[in-house]
């Protein structure tokens, strides 16, 4: 019965855990580990953000209307036994500006920002997606922050990820747009042939949309 309600703490304990514990997978989802605060002052840093509070649901940030900034922070922590170069992914979805850091022990050691008028200084892939880099020594423990300004508040779903999974997820990524492609051509070629046989509007109609499709 003790050991039962041991494990049941520690199962508690974790699954209530801010820290995400990277191990020997090759990506982590790191949107439930999220918290966030709105941003006085968008020349402020990580430096200034003692007497910030911070939610863990976005809905209970109130914006400035003025600027509509605000911070996402999480932890990371490495368990393996070796040094691990991670990168942080997501779709790059509209953001008008975003500052990247990362901390160990208090202090930053990358730094990256990007938005509307702003691209990445030395980006680690030249990838249609948003790519932070992320080394993390072994067993070390870090603190990621972002400084986002925006519209309206978006959660920024990252993912954390090894650099094999980048090089396979873009492999499938490129084997699948190759056959979209593919089949946009087919119907091209299969509509026009149709229509010089019969012609038939309809099979102009089909070609000219295949033709100006928004892709």
């Amino acid at each position: 019965m003790i050991k039962f309600l041991i494990s049941l703490l520690l199962l508690i304990e974790v699954l209530n855990s801010s820290t995400l514990i990277v191990g020997d997978d090759e990506s982590y989802r790191v949107l439930s580990y999220y918290e966030y605060s709105a941003v006085k002052d968008m020349n402020e840093t990580v430096d200034s953000l003692d007497n910030h509070i911070w939610y863990k649901d976005s809905a209970d940030v109130v914006l400035n209307r003025d600027h509509k900034g605000y911070w996402i922070r999480f932890k990371i922590k490495n368990s393996v036994s070796h040094k691990e170069n991670f990168y942080l992914m997501a779709e790059r979805d509209y953001v008008y500006s975003i500052e990247y850091y990362l901390l160990r022990s208090g202090q930053i050691v990358a730094f990256d920002k990007e938005g509307f008028h702003t691209q990445q200084e030395n980006p680690p892939f030249n990838s249609t997606h948003r790519i932070f880099s992320l080394p993390m020594e072994r067993g070390a423990e870090y603190e990621i922050f972002f400084k986002v300004q925006n519209y309206n508040m978006v959660n920024l779903p990252f993912r954390l990820v090894t650099e094999k999974y980048i090089v396979d997820f873009y492999q499938s990524y490129n084997f699948f747009q190759g056959i979209f492609f593919g089949v946009i051509l087919l119907m091209l070629i299969y509509n026009f042939i149709l229509y010089m046989i019969g012609r038939f509007k309809p099979y102009l109609y089909n070609f000219s949309y295949f033709s100006f499709m928004p892709i």
